[in-house]
């Protein structure tokens, strides 16, 4: 039994409405109030990151059925982010010669979470390609907005945007079937 998942088979008759659609659904609605309640008041309903992990680990087990996969690609996620904000927080550290906390002041708790919930959704390299790529997309969007802006604000609404840039990226995914972010079967196409 050793070293092989654990397969859960769901009957249809239990489920006479398509589940998978309804978790979309609430997917699309947590990351639109995500986004709504980040560029409104820069403070999100903390209930909304574990809830919207569900979601994605409910959407994947339905479709893969396969807990060690869950684990192992979250896992990996978990680490990278780990890594990636130990290193920040080392760099600033050493730049400002004291201890710096990123958390407090350069990148809100909500953001950390969201990237957080984010680990249940993407293959290990689709994680790292939507991580680097919002990252950069939102500073690209926020830059050219403050350049256009009056008044200008100091913080950067970091999970609303990536959330709505999220809401883009998965209904493209759905009616594309043959794109799986759980897997990097569509990243070997295209490098093919």
């Amino acid at each position: 039994m050793y070293g092989r998942s654990t397969r859960i088979r769901i009957s249809k008759k239990l489920f006479p409405i398509n589940v998978l659609l309804l978790l979309k659904i609430s997917i699309s609605v947590s990351l639109l109030m995500i986004f709504v309640q980040d560029m409104k008041s820069r403070a999100v309903y903390w209930f909304l990151f574990p809830l919207l992990a569900a979601f994605f680990i409910s959407c994947y087990m339905l479709q893969h059925h396969d807990w060690d996969g869950l684990l192992l690609m979250a896992g990996g996620n978990i680490i990278f982010l780990i890594i990636q904000l130990l290193v920040i927080s080392a760099w600033l550290s050493f730049r400002h010669q004291q201890w710096i906390n990123i958390t407090n002041g350069w990148l809100g708790l909500g953001d950390v979470l969201f990237l957080a919930a984010l680990t249940c959704c993407f293959s290990i390299s689709n994680y790292i390609l939507f991580y680097v790529g919002s990252l950069i997309t939102v500073l690209t969007i926020w830059t050219f907005g403050q350049q256009l802006r009056i008044n200008k604000k100091r913080h950067i609404p970091l999970a609303g945007l990536q959330a709505l840039l999220l809401i883009g990226v998965l209904i493209f995914c759905w009616f594309h079937e043959d794109i799986d972010l759980t897997s990097n079967n569509w990243l070997l196409k295209i490098s093919r």
